[in-house]
């Protein structure tokens, strides 16, 4: 059975995807595009999305959220269980990690 959605819990869904979205496009690659893999996962409430993000080769330099207030949505990013911290703004720098490396990350939507 579907359960309907309030307007504000579909604005909620429809943020926390755009910065899902916009974290997973937002690397920013202007050369011939490596095969990145994501994996992501939804909670079963469809509270949050926890999302895998592994590299083909060598990392962005960050992963950014272009959208004004995404990292309200944003509860953690780790790189190999190590906590990665946010700059200013929607940027979440990704300097000096390995190549092929995974970084995950949780997106609440509620």
């Amino acid at each position: 059975m579907l359960k309907l959605w309030s307007r504000r819990a579909r604005a909620q869904l429809a943020n926390g995807t755009s910065l899902v979205a916009l974290l997973l496009l937002g690397s920013g690659a202007t050369s011939a595009a490596p095969l990145h893999r994501y994996i992501v996962q939804v909670g079963e409430s469809l509270d949050f999305l926890a999302v895998e993000a592994c590299f083909d080769g060598k990392a962005p330099g960050a992963l950014v959220a272009e959208t004004s207030g995404a990292k309200t949505f944003l509860e953690e990013v780790r790189l190999s269980g190590r906590l990665l911290q946010q700059r200013a703004g929607e940027v979440i720098a990704l300097d000096g990690v390995p190549d092929n490396a995974c970084v995950d990350y949780r997106v609440k939507l509620r």
